[in-house]
């Protein structure tokens, strides 16, 4: 079952909210079942290549349907 873009946005902010309690900076990215891109959010200070790592770590879980 594919996921609605607005609760996909809301995985998004929900792992933000976690990395701010950690006191981190990440990117969080969302695919469907295909490993197909459906939101992405990077924090501020976030490093720059954490938005190609969350996507590829996205597109990985997807494929082993983790």
């Amino acid at each position: 079952m594919p996921i609605p873009v607005d609760r996909a946005m809301k995985m998004v902010e929900a792992a933000h909210t976690k990395a701010e309690q950690l006191g981190i900076a990440v990117t969080a990215a969302v695919t469907d079942e295909g490993g197909r891109l459906i939101a992405v959010g990077r924090m501020d200070k976030a490093r720059p290549l954490s938005l190609d790592i969350a996507v590829n770590k996205a597109y990985t879980a997807a494929s082993f349907q983790q």
